[in-house]
């Protein structure tokens, strides 16, 4: 590197310098709050300012992370490269331009980043979930998905706010034509609000909260069974004829039904309960008209319990219940 100084007007002292292959892990101990981030940097910068006040400094730089490991959680994503280009003035960067690239991943980003944290970040995030859900313990989860958002806060508590888009996705064997998630996202927290589903020709909003545990799990740290969900569920548009893979031969039919309702639990444990409204429907050649009836579901079978409704132009009152093998029991 070069150095340029002038005894008289310290406040005029410029250098430059190049760093190649230099420890990401031992520059990250030197800073304030170390981020744990590991990897080699290369890097081309530009200073000026009086060395007396480093916090003062202004200049650019231009760097290229390899082996680049991200900290904490997202270390489970591995090594990949980052490239950065920016200005510094009063220990706070600009971001003109950010890329990374990982497995199944790709990040870009722009805003501003200061000692304590980010303020206005800009992001977008392409990922292939095939790739990085079973990172997370997450399994039978395919399909692209697209984040856009912008990050504030702290280093140690960010907050991250915005959207994900995905078109289709497919989780258990299930494929959903359209999936639209805003999103805020605070620690352990991530809050949803009015997303959007489409199921064939099914469409459903959605709000509601995940949390999940910050502790690993020692014997099984990949698993996702530390993740607790509560959502509010509204469906203006239900085709029947889009769930007959999870219904008993006996309980499929066609027409359009509403529904409503809340799920809460685990992905190992849950429950939904809800109500269900139809005007006009059909089950095996039989006409059911004004449909009325409240359920009730968890991973091991459905009840509807409180049906109203009209066959054939008679009222009739019923319930049922099966096991998602297709066992179970009903009365009218």
């Amino acid at each position: 590197g070069s150095v340029r100084i002038e005894p008289d007007r310290l406040q005029g002292t410029r250098a430059a310098f190049v760093l190649q292959r230099a420890s990401i892990a031992l520059l990250d101990g030197l800073a304030p709050t170390p981020l744990g981030a590991r990897g080699t940097l290369d890097l081309d910068a530009e200073v000026e300012g009086d060395p007396r006040q480093p916090e003062s400094a202004r200049g650019r730089f231009h760097l290229t992370a390899n082996q680049f490991t991200l900290p904490g959680e997202l270390s489970r994503i591995g090594a990949g490269t980052l490239t950065a280009a920016g200005t510094f003035q009063d220990a706070i960067a600009v971001l003109t331009e950010a890329a990374g690239r990982w497995a199944g991943l790709q990040v870009r980003a722009s805003g501003r980043l200061g000692a304590g944290g980010p303020t206005g970040l800009r992001f977008t995030l392409d990922t292939d979930l095939g790739t990085v859900a079973p990172l997370w313990g997450v399994q039978g989860v395919a399909g692209h998905a697209t984040m856009t958002g912008e990050a504030n806060g702290r280093w140690a508590d960010p907050e991250l706010s915005g959207e994900a888009r995905a078109a289709p996705v497919t989780a258990a064997g299930v494929t959903l034509d359209t999936l639209h998630v805003p999103f805020r996202l605070r620690g352990t927290t991530l809050v949803v609000e009015s997303a959007a589903a489409g199921l064939g020709q099914s469409r459903a909003n959605l709000s509601g909260t995940l949390t999940w545990s910050e502790s690993a799990d020692a014997v099984a740290p990949k698993t996702a069974r530390r993740v607790r969900f509560r959502a509010d569920v509204v469906a203006p548009t239900v085709r029947w004829e889009d769930f007959h893979r999870w219904l008993p031969p006996a309980a499929q039919g066609t027409g359009r039904l509403v529904l409503a309702g809340r799920v809460e639990g685990t992905l190992d444990a849950w429950r939904a309960d809800g109500t269900l409204e139809a005007p006009a429907l059909s089950a095996h050649d039989v006409p059911i008209q004004d449909v009325q009836a409240t359920f009730a579901l968890n991973q091991n079978r459905v009840e509807v319990s409180g049906l109203r409704t009209r066959l054939r132009g008679i009222p009739v009152r019923g319930s049922g219940a099966w096991s998602w093998n297709g066992s179970g029991q009903a009365t009218a």
